[in-house]
């Protein structure tokens, strides 16, 4: 289910039921995983980084958590420092 998500994360922000995710930061999208048509209950928090154009995961997240506080490190001091 979760390499089925990754592969079609290669169309990027593209990608049918992808969301951007603005309230967490710039540039930051989840995906649900899906399984058999059915939204599953896992995220993938990902962004595009800025060359050559590639899909960064960050997180593979259950989607009771709370993204924010899951954020990776890096992504977390960038908006704590603007």
């Amino acid at each position: 289910m979760l390499m089925s998500a990754l592969r079609a994360l290669r169309a990027g922000p593209r990608t049918p039921g992808v969301r951007a995710r603005s309230e967490l930061g710039d540039n930051l999208y989840t995906l649900h995983a899906a399984h058999g048509g059915r939204r599953a209950r896992h995220l993938i928090l990902f962004r595009i980084s800025e060359a050559p154009s590639v899909v960064e995961v960050l997180r593979f997240l259950h989607d009771a958590m709370d993204l924010a506080r899951h954020l990776p490190r890096e992504i977390s001091d960038e908006e704590g420092s603007t």
